[in-house]
């Protein structure tokens, strides 16, 4: 499972900042060590917090390749 958190500055931001943590997990390809290390299935959440406030959002699950 692979989490990124992102700090929104208003309310409104939230979706937005949801979607650069997730956009970050893929263009950093953070799932790609994991599927190296033989995980079969790696999940991806961006989580933002605005306050007390928070918004978790599920990016795509990546699965290793099969050989």
């Amino acid at each position: 499972m692979i989490i990124e958190v992102k700090i929104a500055g208003t309310f409104k931001e939230l979706n937005d900042r949801c979607d650069a943590a997730l956009e970050q997990i893929r263009t950093r390809k953070y799932a790609q060590q994991l599927t190296d290390d033989c995980y079969q299935k790696v999940m991806s959440y961006g989580i933002a917090f605005y306050g007390k406030t928070c918004r978790v959002k599920m990016g795509e699950t990546v699965y290793q390749d099969e050989e």
